[in-house]
């Protein structure tokens, strides 16, 4: 019984360790970057990166609290339920991808009124792909209680 709670203490340390320095090293690389660029390139820096948030929250579809969900209940059809969603999240960023480039001019002229960013429009499509398969992968773990 105390083991279980030392392991629940020790989960929680190392949750909150993480994710302040996370914190930490965000304000730290928000100093540096509003040190070094000009007002402009640091709002475009923002807007981009705020274009790959809504990307990645959106059009996630939920998968990882889902993969929590059915995996904590099933853990035995873990690489059912994770080919699913990955297939599923494949198919969907290609398409997003897709979009992103052959629209790239389009958004980066409307969001950030300038058409030399496309590139940046386009490297926010895949890193939201990135961002995704790392949360429903991570989800895996948490699903199956390992945590670290």
């Amino acid at each position: 019984m105390f083991k279980h709670k030392y392991k629940i203490i020790f989960d929680i340390i190392n949750e909150k360790i993480g994710s302040v320095s996370f914190k930490i090293s965000s304000f730290l690389l928000i100093i540096f970057l509003a040190r070094y660029l000009s007002i402009e390139e640091f709002g475009i820096y923002n807007a981009v990166i705020s274009f790959t948030m809504l990307l990645t929250y959106f059009f996630s579809l939920g998968a990882p609290i889902a993969v929590i969900r059915y995996v904590s209940k099933d853990p035995k059809r873990t690489w059912s339920y994770i080919s699913f969603f990955l297939k599923i999240l494949i198919i969907l960023y290609t398409l997003i991808v897709l979009i992103t480039i052959f629209f790239s001019r389009e958004i980066s002229s409307s969001i950030i009124k300038r058409q030399d960013f496309t590139y940046a429009i386009i490297l926010a499509g895949l890193s939201s792909f990135v961002v995704s398969m790392y949360n429903t992968l991570r989800s895996v773990f948490i699903a199956h209680k390992y945590f670290n």
